[in-house]
Order: structure tokens, then C-alpha cells, then sequence
């Protein structure tokens, strides 16, 4: 799957093929709203918790390196300046980011 984010202020839009995700900033508290779920994904410190039914992720960030880990199966997001690429055991997930 391909999934684009793009930035505008402060309103993230994460897309990916055949659904949408509208990812919102408040202040130190992100909202990752997905069509008949919700994501929350919350920020402590330098330590971003997304949590989803069923499931819950660890987004941890390392400076440059960002390392997505999930129960059950592992997800590593790698930053590489303005470009991210999100790479899943088995499948492969290409994460863009404009503007910055």
C-alpha cells in the first residue's frame, strides 16, 4: 500500500488507496481518525503512544530514527530527511512527507 501525508498547518492528512485518514494536532495530543474507527496517538515527551481497537502501537523516536513496534508483528518507520519509508515484515509501506 501507498500512504502520502501531507501537512497543512496544523491539520495532517494521512491518505491511503481506497480509504482516508485525517490525523489532528492538538497541541502535544495528536487524533488519528480513521472512516468508522479511531486512532488516538498521543505524545509524552519524546514518546508517541498509538493506540487502536484491539491492538495498541509504540511509536518511539531515537533522533533522526523513528522505530514503529506493534504486538504480535513488527513495524520499523525509518526517517531519511524528508523522505519516510514505513517497511512491514511481508509487505512494504511507502510513507511520504511534503512540506518539510
Amino acid at each position: 500500500m501507498r500512504y502520502v501525508l501531507k501537512e497543512y498547518g496544523m491539520l495532517h492528512v494521512l491518505k491511503e488507496y481506497g480509504r482516508r485518514y485525517v490525523l489532528k494536532e492538538y497541541g502535544r495530543r495528536y487524533v488519528l481518525k480513521e472512516y468508522g474507527m479511531r486512532h488516538v496517538l498521543k505524545e509524552y515527551g519524546r514518546r508517541y503512544v498509538l493506540k487502536e481497537y484491539g491492538m495498541r502501537y509504540i511509536l518511539k523516536e531515537d533522533g533522526l530514527r523513528h522505530v514503529l513496534k506493534e504486538y504480535g508483528r513488527r513495524l520499523v518507520l525509518k526517517d531519511y530527511g524528508m523522505r519516510h519509508v514505513l517497511k512491514e515484515y511481508g509487505r512494504r509501506h511507502v510513507l511520504k512527507e511534503y512540506g518539510r
